[in-house]
């Protein structure tokens, strides 16, 4: 399993995130309103990655990845499962709030709001 830490748009970082499937997963207390669109606006989330060679040498490895426009996919508090593993643990999942192509026609139309405006 990876080790993950997301920093926010606010300078918020969420460290030691476990990462289930699609969910992160914290120990650390969260409400779903946690997540604002402002602190969901621009996020990097690094993950760390523990690598065995076949000669059995382990190597860390991180990798970093930028978003921009996200929301909170789905929330949930781990006392909600039958699963132990979860028990007092918060689980999160986020999601592009634009797919590409939703995001270019904002931009064009942000645009071509702009050139009209200066062209009044």
């Amino acid at each position: 399993m990876s080790k993950c830490k997301i920093t926010f748009a606010d300078g918020t970082t969420l460290d030691n995130l476990e990462l289930s499937g699609s969910y992160y997963v914290t120990s650390e207390k969260l409400t779903a309103d946690f997540f604002t669109r402002e602190k969901l606006a621009a996020i990097t989330i690094s993950s760390e990655y523990t690598q065995t060679s076949e000669d059995g040498q382990e190597s860390k490895q991180t990798i970093t990845q930028e978003y921009e426009h996200m929301k909170l996919a789905d929330f949930k508090v781990g006392n909600d499962f039958s699963f132990d593993d979860y028990k007092g643990k918060y689980l999160f999942a986020l999601a592009p709030e634009y797919t590409p192509e939703e995001l270019y026609k904002l931009r064009v139309e942000s645009r071509l709001d702009y050139l009209e405006m200066i062209a009044e």
